[in-house]
This record gives C-alpha cells, structure tokens and sequence, in this order.
C-alpha cells in the first residue's frame, strides 16, 4: 500500500497474506481474453509489477499492525478519563490549527501543499492535505469531536423539567460563556470543511452529527419540545455556515465537475464489481487492488489518470481480502461501535467518549462508501484513537 491502508482486521487468515502478484496473474489470465490480451502477456503485467513492490503485502500487515498497536495505546490511555479529555483537546488543537493553516494558504492563492506544488484542488481548502475528500473526513471528525465534548456536556446542565424557553436560554449562555472555546473551535472546523468542497465529506459529516444529536435527546426520553427546539438551533448553526461558505459549497454540489466526478466513479465501480467476481472468496492479496485492476480497465476510464482506488473502501476491501475477510472486518469495527453505543445508554452520564467513537465511525463508515480515505493514515489514526477513547470509556468497570 506504500503508506495507504485502512484499519483492517490484523489477525487475517495466510490466505490473504500470500504473494498478491500470484492471485493478480490468476485474475489477469482468466479477464485476459475479454480484453483482447494475451495469456502471457497478463502474467507479466502482474509479474513485472510485483517486481518493482515486492514488498506490498508486507507493507500492508505493517500498516495493521500499527494501528492494532495505535488502538491498543488508546484503549489504555482512554481508560483515565482525564487522559482520554487530554487527548480529545489534543486533536482539536491540531485540527484548528491545520484549518487555520489551509485558510491561509488558500487565501494565498494555494499554489502549494507542505512545501510541493499543488497540482490539483486549487480551489479547495485541503491544509496539508493532497485530496479535499480526505481531508474533508479528518475535518469532518475534528467537528465530531467538537460537537460530542458540547452536547454531552450541556445535557448534564439542563434540566429537562424546565420550559423550553428556559432550557434554550440556558443552553445560549453556556455556549458563549463556559463552552465558548469548544464552540469557536466547532465553527471554525465546520467553516474549514465547507470550504472543501467535498460534497461527501459534507453530507456524511452533517449525519453523523445529526444522528449524535439525536442519540443525546433520546437517551430517557427528553420531551419532543426538547428535540424540535435543539433541532432547530442546529438548522440555524448550520444555516449560517453554508451561508459563509456560499457559492463554494453550492457549486461543489451542482458543477459540471461534480456529475463527470459521479460518472467516473461508477465505470469504476462496475469493473471492480468485475474484478471481484472472479475472485469472490480468497481475494487477490493486500494493497494488490492498484494493479489487479489493470487488465479489467475498460475503454471509459483509459482516459483517466492510473487507477489505484475503487473509491469505494468497501469495494477494494472485497477485492483484496474477498468477502469473508471483508466481512470479519466489518464485524469486528461493528462490534466496537456497538460497545460505544451501549456506552451512551448505559451509563449515568453522558461522557463524550462513546458518542464521538460512535459518531466517527458512522462519518467513516458512510464516507468510505463512496471515497478511500480510511487509506490516509492521518485519517485512519485520527480514527482509531477516537474509537478507542470511547471503548476505553464505554467498556471500563470504572472511571478513574
């Protein structure tokens, strides 16, 4: 994967693990036909490739194993509850200040990304980003973040006793007195990644904090005055953002870009659904998509630049791991998402912890339908130490 994974499961059966340029070959030799290609030519596309990355699959089981050790770290440290509060603010602190730095570049003309030209996205905020997408998912947990340290603190201080008007009035005070440090870090992360232009990154983003929201006013049935009136303070947040970002996020919504980006994705989705067919159990070994892809390249995407993502996390998985070892992934994140939710009914407060692991995972998870960033590993650790803060959390007998 040279530096691109996704937290998949470490413990994957040697099936996976073997020569990825073998199961590649095989793949090749039976499309090759198809394709107009010769047999023998097909087993030197996958030979000629695993010679120049023979060390792919190693790569890739690195890449586990360090986030394996990532989560194991988190879930230690996210056992003091002081220490998990500790490193919650330490990833906001970073996320405001790259957000800060990629408003500054961009308003310098954003020629440049960590000292290199930039070749694509000029017209995006992506801080040290390479991909708006990507950095549209890392922004997009900072605002999960931010958003879960506030409603589950302003929970404990309302009483739900109260008029309406006096728990809306009670929760203004707070949010631009005692919370107004955690507010402007939230609106400066939801300015920072309106001004993606990542229409994904948007939408999933405004989901999973909806679906926060939700989960915090459920949680022993808050009145539906309650939830009409925190639902509209959220329209309102919202409102205003999207009317600082102003055009920039409508035409990332309707450009001609936008559609040719969607058509795109979709011939590449039906050749990987191709590829996967032919290799539905076993997979074609780690990080191999890049290159199995290549003999299934139809005549729509030869004048895309190289392929090396099916833009859909779940779908390279599939091709990779097959579908049992794609489906032992998705149960073992699920498992851990679930252990988060039960952490935000179960105990006597509403702690940060589970609900922003849980409403990470639910950014992640609908993101990668449709993108790669779980690949980046700025993403991914982000990711990983927000889950395990809230399985520490969720899962501990006691809080320190």
């Amino acid at each position: 994967m040279s530096g691109r994974s996704s937290p998949r499961a470490c413990c994957l059966s040697a099936c996976w693990c073997s020569s990825p340029a073998k199961r590649a070959g095989a793949a090749a030799r039976r499309v090759a036909p198809d394709l107009g290609a010769s047999e023998r030519g097909a087993q030197r596309l996958a030979q000629r490739h695993h010679q120049r990355h023979p060390g792919i699959t190693r790569n890739a089981l690195g890449w586990y194993q360090y986030y394996l050790v990532l989560f194991l770290l988190g879930w230690a440290v996210g056992r003091n509850r002081d220490s998990a509060e500790a490193g919650l603010k330490a990833l906001l602190v970073v996320e405001v200040g790259l957000a800060c730095y990629g408003a500054f570049i961009l308003a310098a003309g954003n020629t440049a990304v960590a000292f290199a030209e930039r070749v694509a996205y000029r017209d995006s905020l992506t801080a040290t980003f390479i991909n708006k997408n990507s950095y549209a998912t890392f922004v997009g947990l900072g605002v999960v973040t931010a958003l879960g340290m506030i409603v589950s603190t302003l929970r404990r201080e309302i009483n739900r006793e109260d008029p309406l008007h006096i728990q809306v009035r009670t929760v203004i005070q707070l949010l631009i007195t005692r919370y107004f440090l955690l507010v402007l870090c939230f609106s400066v992360l939801c300015v920072a990644l309106s001004f993606t232009g990542s229409r994904a990154g948007v939408l999933t983003t405004a989901l999973a904090c909806g679906i926060m929201i939700i989960l915090v006013l459920s949680r022993r049935g808050l009145r539906m005055q309650s939830l009409l009136g925190a639902a509209a303070l959220l329209a309102l947040g919202v409102g205003g953002i999207m009317s600082i970002a102003g055009g920039r996020m409508t035409e990332g919504f309707t450009s001609a870009s936008a559609f040719d980006s969607i058509d795109d994705r979709s011939v590449i989705y039906k050749s990987a659904i191709t590829a996967f067919h032919h290799t539905p159990l076993l997979g074609n070994g780690l990080g191999s998509f890049e290159y199995v892809f290549t003999p299934y390249i139809s005549d729509e995407l030869i004048g895309l630049r190289s392929v090396v993502d099916a833009h859909s996390s779940y779908l390279e998985n599939m091709i990779e791991l097959g579908w049992p070892g794609t489906l032992v992934l998705l149960l073992s994140l699920g498992l851990l998402a679930y252990a988060c939710y039960n952490g935000i009914y179960r105990r006597k407060r509403v702690l940060p912890y589970s609900l922003i692991g849980l409403g990470a995972t639910v950014q992640v998870g609908l993101h990668s339908l449709v993108d790669f960033s779980l690949e980046i590993p700025a993403v991914t650790s982000a990711y990983v130490l927000l889950l395990a803060f809230g399985v520490a959390q969720s899962t501990s007998t006691r809080w320190h």
